[in-house]
């Protein structure tokens, strides 16, 4: 059950005020990244002692998200898409074979796995 909720309007909609007018969407609608939405709904709900989010790999894959978690103090379960990795001291985000660390942003050393 949702507690909260905010129209999640893609990058290119803005650029097609037919398409809005259409579908009802306000005309001062602009476009947000997931990430930074869905952090703003957290902020929101902040008064209501949420206690762990839970979303879907369009959201788990973001970066920015996991790190504004991490800053609110928030323990989350995020699903992930096939290209990270769990490790200790935190997640990688696998790219041509090699690992990148979306925390440092630095990339680790060739590892067989």
């Amino acid at each position: 059950m949702p507690l909260e909720w905010q129209l999640y309007l893609p990058r290119e909609w803005p650029d097609e005020p037919d398409r809005c007018r259409r579908a009802g969407v306000p005309d001062d609608m602009l476009h947000q990244e997931k990430g930074r939405l869905a952090l703003g709904l957290l902020d929101t709900l902040a008064q209501w002692r949420l206690t762990a989010p839970v979303a879907d790999a369009g959201y788990g894959v973001s970066t920015p998200l996991r790190l504004g978690l991490k800053e609110r103090g928030l323990s989350y379960a995020l699903a992930l898409n096939g290209n990270f990795r769990c490790r200790r001291g935190g997640l990688t985000r696998c790219t041509g074979g090699r690992e990148l660390c979306t925390v440092t942003g630095r990339w680790l050393p060739d590892q067989r796995l």
